[in-house]
């Protein structure tokens, strides 16, 4: 496979505009759907700033928000994005100073960049569902006395996460009450996703 490249990054991302577009249909990949429409709409963005307009109520989503770019300056978003590429190819590692000569900036900036990348990278599974999301819960045990399906007694029970076109992941909770689980998945997945739940009318 092709090393990714100064060359490919600086092609594929020239701007913090591109940066930004790119995290926008990452995060929305079947598009925004917009909580006072109530539905999926067409945003466009706003000039000047880095987030997303509905071309029907007005309101705004920031697709910075939630995640490791929360915080940062939107006219920092490009330097985030070449450091994230240059841990993410370097077979050997790089350490904070190096990543900090690399990018252009203060070695306790580069320091900063660097933890919060390697954390993520290093712990994928902290990383919150984005987009349209599944949720749904099972119960999985072998051959027991007691009641079968919903509610059943001694087995575990497993809180099932799917990001559509995307990632999955079983959390084991215990019990399926919504003082249980509501917190489960709002530790799992972005405010601004849509949510859908098999037992839902």
């Amino acid at each position: 496979m092709k090393k990714y490249s100064t060359k490919d990054f600086d092609r594929d991302f020239p701007t913090d505009d591109a940066c930004l577009e790119h995290l926008f249909h990452t995060k929305y990949p079947d598009g925004v759907s917009c909580k006072k429409c109530q539905k999926i709409t067409k945003h466009h963005r706003i000039q000047g700033r880095p987030c997303y307009s509905c071309e029907y109520c007005g309101s705004h989503v920031y697709p910075m928000a939630e995640t490791i770019f929360k915080d940062t300056r939107f006219d920092h978003l490009r330097l985030w994005f070449k450091a994230i590429a240059y841990m993410s190819v370097t077979r050997c590692g790089i350490s904070s100073r190096q990543l900090s000569r690399d990018i252009g900036v203060t070695v306790k900036t580069g320091w900063r960049m660097w933890t919060v990348i390697r954390k993520t990278l290093s712990e994928g599974d902290g990383i919150k569902f984005v987009g349209q999301v599944e949720v749904d819960e099972t119960y999985i045990g072998g051959k027991r006395h007691g009641k079968r399906g919903r509610g059943s007694e001694n087995k575990t029970v497993v809180l099932g996460i799917v990001e559509r076109k995307g990632r999955a992941r079983g959390i084991i909770v215990p019990d399926v009450r919504a003082k249980t689980l509501v917190p489960a998945v709002e530790a799992n997945v972005v405010k601004d996703a849509t949510v859908v739940n098999n037992h839902q009318h």
